[in-house]
């Protein structure tokens, strides 16, 4: 039993640094859509980099006529790490679609 335990253990380590660590970054600058049901959120880590994340609302889901949930922000894109806010604004700009309209 006990080795179980420790195998156990032992996957719960791993999966703990495998985690996305978001609570290490720091959200400087917001683009929203026009309707609400998109954003990008440029954000700042904490090596001095900086990156955008694309978010979409989803939900509220339904099945049969009922709401199941009251919907969610769900990410879409991650981006790569850029030297500059402006450098990260410039590039959400120019690849994300509802962005270049």
């Amino acid at each position: 039993m006990q080795s179980l335990i420790n195998l156990l253990k032992f996957f719960v380590q791993r999966f703990e640094v495998l985690k996305p660590r978001t609570d290490d970054l720091q959200e400087v600058k917001t683009i929203e859509d026009a309707d609400g049901e998109r954003y990008i959120a440029i954000c700042l880590l904490p090596h001095g980099r900086y990156r955008y994340d694309e978010y979409m609302w989803l939900g509220p889901w339904e099945e049969d006529g009922v709401a199941l949930d009251d919907g969610y922000w769900s990410c879409q894109c991650i981006s790569g790490l850029y030297e500059t806010v402006e450098a990260a604004e410039a590039d959400a700009r120019a690849t994300t679609s509802w962005l270049k309209k």
